[in-house]
């Protein structure tokens, strides 16, 4: 069951960029079938200025090479 702790760890966060800006919320994570995580599925936020590939649902869909960071807040680079 390790499999799930990160999804419990960091789920519902804000996600901002490196400069502060807001961009959205966590809603997802997309993992490949040997458990590593392959990206961010994002609820872009209202005001967001950000502008990253989107689903066919208008979520940010952000890989997760631009993390830089994931504490109170999950920081991406932009």
């Amino acid at each position: 069951m390790t499999k799930y702790e990160i999804g419990r760890q960091i789920g519902n966060r804000k996600v901002i960029t490196t400069s502060g800006e807001p961009v959205g919320q966590l809603y997802d994570l997309e993992m490949e079938t040997n458990g590593k995580l392959n990206s961010l599925v994002i609820l872009p936020d209202v005001n967001t200025k950000a502008t990253f590939p989107k689903d066919d649902k208008g979520r940010f869909v952000i890989p997760y090479s631009m993390v830089n960071a994931i504490g109170q807040y999950i920081v991406i680079k932009a």
